[in-house]
């Protein structure tokens, strides 16, 4: 079980990166993460063809964390 929780830690900490990476892009990008998080993608950049991929990795992580969350209650 050790193992486990170690590996969800790397994975947890893996996703913290990638969230900051996506932050740090948007922010470059001059688009806020508030907007996103209530499905104004396309009012707040609709030329930018980043954007989708940019939806689909906040997706991946969400569903990422999700995941971590209920496997974390389950050890507790």
């Amino acid at each position: 079980m050790s193992e486990q929780v170690q590996e969800n830690e790397k994975l947890v900490e893996s996703l913290i990166a990638e969230n900051t990476e996506m932050k740090a892009k948007l922010k470059d990008m001059g688009t806020s993460p508030r907007l996103l998080s209530k499905g104004n993608v396309s009012k707040a950049c609709s030329s930018c063809g980043s954007v989708k991929g940019l939806e689909e990795m906040r997706a991946q992580y969400i569903k990422s964390v999700s995941k971590i969350k209920s496997k974390y209650k389950r050890f507790s």
